[in-house]
């Protein structure tokens, strides 16, 4: 396995493997763009940041990283509403390579 750090600085991680028939098989990893708003920018500390996933990482694949993370969220077993590309989604939804993903937190006030 081959672990270098892109541009952004983010580690990333290419694993080869030799078939037996002399092809080789990479791991795709995609870039998105993860927005922090609200009460998750406080947590997190940070308004975006450039993440590097495998391909087929879901939305709630991401969320999950995150309550990892951060130990504010482990208690947020659901995940607040999520958009991708400025369009609600489900936490099933695959990302795709230079997806815009936002986890958007209830709002209270009066």
């Amino acid at each position: 396995m081959q672990r270098q750090r892109g541009i952004d600085g983010h580690r990333r991680c290419e694993l080869r493997v030799q078939a037996r028939n002399s092809t080789q098989i990479e791991w795709q990893v995609m870039k998105i763009r993860m927005l922090f708003f609200a009460v998750l920018r406080d947590i997190t500390g940070r308004g975006e940041e450039v993440l590097d996933l495998p391909d087929g990482t879901r939305a709630g694949d991401v969320w999950q990283r995150l309550r990892d993370e951060h130990a504010a969220l482990r208690d947020y077993t659901q995940p607040p509403m999520i958009a991708v590309n400025e369009s609600y989604v489900r936490p099933d939804e695959p990302l795709h390579d230079g997806d815009e993903l936002a986890f958007i937190p209830p709002v209270a006030g009066g």
